[in-house]
């Protein structure tokens, strides 16, 4: 694994745990305002018939 990966993977395992309570606590104000808005429409604009979700 490369420096910058390495480094990335190390700050994904430091943060992982806060960002992932932060988005079930719904404390992130910008998601509500325009994230899951914006995911909700370009996923319906597809118009699929069936969605897994893998993030």
């Amino acid at each position: 694994m490369s420096a910058p990966e390495s480094t990335l993977l190390q700050s994904w395992h430091l943060n992982a745990r806060s960002w992932i309570e932060a988005i079930r606590a719904g404390t992130i104000e910008s998601r509500h305002t325009v994230t899951d808005q914006a995911i909700l429409l370009a996923v319906l604009g597809r118009q699929p018939e069936r969605v897994l979700d893998l993030g």
